[in-house]
């Protein structure tokens, strides 16, 4: 597992099995990323991880 520390924000990235796709997006978000460098398919993984955990806690929370 590997955690990286921000000013508000702590980012943990378990170990596991990841899925192979196809992804087509916009080419603005994908410029946006690649230019951060290395590692830009992490962190949209990372991105995508915390909306869908943000959005698990949201129906909970109904």
């Amino acid at each position: 597992m590997t955690t990286h520390q921000s000013a508000n924000a702590e980012l943990v990235i378990p170990a596991g099995r990841k899925e192979r796709i196809t992804l087509r997006l916009d080419e603005e978000v994908l410029d946006h990323f690649r230019k951060l460098g290395r590692g830009y398919q992490t962190r949209i993984n990372t991105v995508l991880r915390a909306y869908v955990r943000q959005q698990q806690g949201a129906a909970k929370g109904r």
